[in-house]
């Protein structure tokens, strides 16, 4: 069995919140709240970096088309929008400037 078989393969979200939260707190407060409306686990979702009005999420690679669609939207007092989805957390980093 390969390492990727037992922890499962990941996908990264670049995404846009509007207006900047003011807290990590508060970002990932709001996008729990859109994923159990939506009826998704958090279980495997992780708010990884949020610089300003960008935040990456990790995600499970079998998530990302229902993840992604709640991420579109309203979450909250937030707007949010999609921005990237990669495979490497490397490459939306880079594409982003984030550190």
């Amino acid at each position: 069995m390969t390492v990727k078989a037992k922890r499962g393969r990941r996908r990264y979200i670049a995404v846009k919140l509007t207006p900047a939260p003011r807290s990590r707190g508060d970002a990932w407060h709001a996008m729990l709240a859109g994923f159990r409306r939506a009826g998704i686990s958090p279980e495997r979702i992780r708010l990884l970096i949020l610089d300003g009005e960008t935040a990456v999420v990790s995600c499970a690679h079998t998530a990302v088309t229902p993840v992604s669609a709640v991420l579109n939207g309203s979450l909250g007092p937030y707007t949010s929008r999609t921005l990237l989805v990669s495979g490497t957390v490397r490459t939306v980093k880079e594409k982003y400037g984030l550190l």
